[in-house]
């Protein structure tokens, strides 16, 4: 993802935070991350797991990427956005997996 879009999906996430906080403060963990790194910041990133049980993680999720999704529309490479909220559905599937 361009570096532009990291803040937007931050943000996006955030705003729909109380439909799913362990999800979206892994959301920001994420986007977080990969802005220090590419500012050369290294440190770990944590799984899910490390945040919440699968069942907390979960809860929510599906709303909350659709949520992700309307905001964000087409504002930043629309394939590229396509592809991270897929990749994020499926992790969430298979945390569901868990419940």
């Amino acid at each position: 993802m361009p570096d532009p879009a990291l803040p937007a999906l931050r943000d996006a996430a955030m705003q729909a935070s109380h439909l799913a906080p362990s999800f979206t403060a892994w959301i920001k963990h994420v986007s977080d991350w990969e802005l220090d790194r590419r500012a050369g910041l290294h440190y770990f990133l944590l799984f899910p797991e490390e945040l919440a049980s699968p069942e907390e993680f979960v809860r929510g999720a599906c709303r909350v990427l659709a949520e992700i999704g309307d905001a964000l529309g087409g504002a930043h490479e629309p394939c590229t956005l396509a592809s991270l909220l897929d990749a994020l559905r499926c992790l969430v599937q298979s945390f569901g997996r868990y419940k």
